[in-house]
């Protein structure tokens, strides 16, 4: 997800940051379609001509939002996976505890917008998140396997699938609404359900 800006403005410019910061704040908790630009320019006691300077549309500014985003994600388990301190254990809790942190901040009504009004930054976002699960989820569960924590006659990568086809489903907005759930039940939920499944029981050597 490369974003194309209009300006002369560095990334490094505080008002690009606070923006972004801004609008990130303001798209996850209320929606895309809810926050008008002109909203958050007087919130952030931003000029309109500032403000277009940086960003020429709001379809640009949620692009930017999306993959800061998804790259503090992929910090945060990189971060975990490359510990030599942690457990292979302590581990697979960090990243469920992380994924289940990301999502908290994405309220339904932003998957709804963006499911509608983008379908393919939506499609962008799930293919990212498909990603970033199966490289740090099946590097920590292929490791938990060789550790004889996870049963030696389960699939690492059908695992993955199972967990994604089911977190991808849930994660669907009227499914969210329907049961008055939140992405981060979800992940929590499906993550320990497929572990737990998948554990080697005491007393079990497969």
């Amino acid at each position: 997800m490369k974003v194309k800006r209009s300006s002369s403005f560095s990334r490094d410019d505080d008002r690009y940051d606070r923006l972004v910061r801004g609008a990130r704040q303001r798209f996850f908790a209320q929606g895309f379609r809810n926050v008008t630009m002109d909203d958050l320019a007087v919130e952030l006691g931003m000029s309109k001509r500032t403000f277009y300077a940086l960003f020429r549309s709001k379809r640009l500014l949620l692009e930017t939002v999306l993959e800061r985003k998804l790259a503090d994600i992929e910090q945060d388990l990189q971060q975990i996976n490359q510990s030599s301190s942690k457990t292979i254990r302590s581990r697979l809790t960090e990243l469920i505890a992380t994924l289940q942190r990301h999502a908290q901040e994405f309220h339904p009504a932003i998957l709804r917008d963006l499911q509608r009004e983008t379908p393919d930054l939506y499609e962008l976002l799930n293919q990212r998140r498909s990603a970033l699960i199966q490289e740090h989820f099946g590097q920590a569960l292929g490791e938990a396997q060789k550790a004889r924590l996870i049963r030696s006659d389960i699939s690492i990568p059908l695992l993955i699938q199972m967990l994604l086809g089911a977190i991808q489903r849930l994660l669907e907005p009227e499914l969210l609404m329907k049961f008055q759930l939140g992405p981060h039940d979800v992940f929590i939920l499906a993550a320990e359900f497929f572990l737990d499944g998948a554990a080697v029981r005491q007393g079990r050597s497969s």
